[in-house]
Order: C-alpha cells, then structure tokens, then sequence
C-alpha cells in the first residue's frame, strides 16, 4: 500500500509560510514528510521490482477475439433492423388494408 502524505506536505508548507512556528513541531512534521515520502519510494520500487517478474500477455488473441464480438455485434444489429423494417412494411400493409375496407388492390409486378 502507498501513503498519500500529500495533507502533511501541505500542513508542513502552511506552517514554513507562518512566522510564529513551534521549531519542535515543524522538525517533527518534516521528518515525518521525509519518511512517508522515503516509505512511498520504497513501496514503488517493490511494486516495480513485482512487475519486471510478470511475464508478458498475448493480445493478439484478445484483439481477435474482440474483432469477433463486434462482428457478431453488428450482424445482430442489422438483423434487429431487418425485422424492424418488416414490422413496419407489415403495419404498413394492415393500415392499407384496413382503409380499403377489406377490397384488395392487385397490382401487376414491374420489375
């Protein structure tokens, strides 16, 4: 876990602007800046040293894979499309239909 002593900075900050400072407190407010600072660094090298050891991952199978999906994806998509258009051609036709009061009107197909 890294310590955020950002708050502390800024305290330690505030209290170097103020001239009335208790030299006790600021010496002991810089030496805990200086160590969480000192710990932080320490956890970062850790962390770093950790990752150097990780072996790298493929990603070209994930990409591949993603490719897919989004394929997929679209496929369905324009299929949801299709039958929503077909749904409105049907609605479209009842409509007619019904304003036809049932007679049909047979038109010649004309390529």
């Amino acid at each position: 876990m890294l310590d955020n002593n950002l708050d502390l900075w800024k305290k330690l900050t505030q209290f170097r602007g103020q001239r009335k400072t208790n030299k006790r407190v600021l010496a002991n407010l810089e030496s805990t800046v200086e160590e969480g600072h000192t710990e932080a660094l320490q956890q970062l090298v850790l962390l770093f040293d950790w990752l150097d050891t990780l072996e790298p991952q493929p990603t070209k199978d994930i990409i591949n894979l993603l490719k897919k999906s989004q394929e997929i994806e679209d496929k369905i998509g324009g299929a949801l499309d299709f039958v929503s258009k077909l749904v409105d051609m049907e609605n479209k036709l009842k409509r007619t239909n019904e304003s036809n009061d049932g007679n049909v009107i047979v038109r010649p197909f004309a390529p």
